[in-house]
């Protein structure tokens, strides 16, 4: 068998084709245009050792069913679509096929993810779920209240996460700042002791057990102290705690200190010629 030969004529018009037609178009369309019966593999081969590749991959598609998805798809659901090209086309392509090639070929359809009023959403026939009839008794029902909410006025103890110390909350008929949904907030009880009292607590002030007692919240157990006296109460160098009958002593001692350090501050220690005279006299 002698050796095919490829004129010049043949290349160009496999430059100019191949990556335009599917393959079994290019074969059809080079025997149709130069009157030859040459088989695939050997115009594939011929255009491959020439560098010609990248035709256009086989369509299961042909022309007339892309037009008429085209045309038909705005125009209808896909379930509905896949179902009228089956009637026209047959069962090859399927539906999932049709609906890949509409999505890769941005056909949209007509489906737009909105039910209209009286459609069929498909859950009438889901089962509905039955309760047990023991969960009658424990049902939340309007107006009824938890079985562990604590009634107003209710006490309880909590530790200060930065010292350890105990000290006593309550729960009063007041807003929460934190929580507005809420009719109550959870306040510490010496605060509210103090102010129903009547007595107001400044700016700037802080209220303080007299024994060091913080679970203690009588009323003759409170003080209203400037926020500086709890330096001196705090600070290394305050007298140590020495039991409930000893600390009054202690607050005064440091209110007598913090009196005189802001004495000091304000009028300053004296100095010059008229201090030397008094000193001398």
């Amino acid at each position: 068998m002698g050796r095919t030969s490829w004129s010049e004529e043949h290349v160009r018009w496999l430059r100019e084709n191949y990556r335009k037609l599917h393959p079994r178009d290019i074969h059809a369309a080079f025997n149709a245009r130069f009157g030859l019966d040459r088989p695939w593999p050997a115009i594939r081969d011929a255009a491959k050792r020439r560098g010609i590749t990248g035709c256009k991959p086989p369509s299961i598609f042909t022309a007339e069913q892309k037009d008429w998805i085209r045309a038909n798809f705005p125009r209808h659901r896909r379930p509905e679509a896949c179902r009228l090209f089956a009637e026209r086309f047959g069962a090859t392509p399927d539906a999932a096929q049709v609906m890949r090639w509409a999505k890769a070929n941005h056909v949209r359809s007509a489906w737009d993810g909105r039910y209209r009023q009286g459609e069929n959403r498909g859950g009438e026939n889901w089962r509905k779920m039955v309760a047990h009839p023991n969960s009658i008794a424990t049902r939340f029902s309007k107006g009824r209240r938890p079985d562990n909410e604590r009634p107003m006025f209710s006490e309880r103890v909590q530790h200060d996460s930065a010292t350890g110390a105990p000290y006593v909350l309550i729960k009063v008929p007041l807003p929460d700042p934190h929580r507005p949904h809420l009719h109550y907030s959870w306040i510490r009880k010496a605060l509210w002791v103090w102010r129903e009292a009547g007595r107001e607590i400044p700016e700037g002030h802080a209220v303080v057990h007299r024994d060091g007692d913080t679970l203690n919240c009588e009323l003759g157990n409170l003080d209203c102290v400037p926020r500086a006296v709890l330096i001196w109460l705090n600070a290394p160098w305050a007298p140590g705690y020495a039991g409930p009958d000893a600390n009054p002593a202690r607050v005064r001692i440091a209110q007598i200190g913090h009196a005189i350090a802001r004495l000091e501050r304000t009028a300053g220690p004296l100095s010059g010629p008229a201090a030397d005279d008094g000193d001398r006299a």
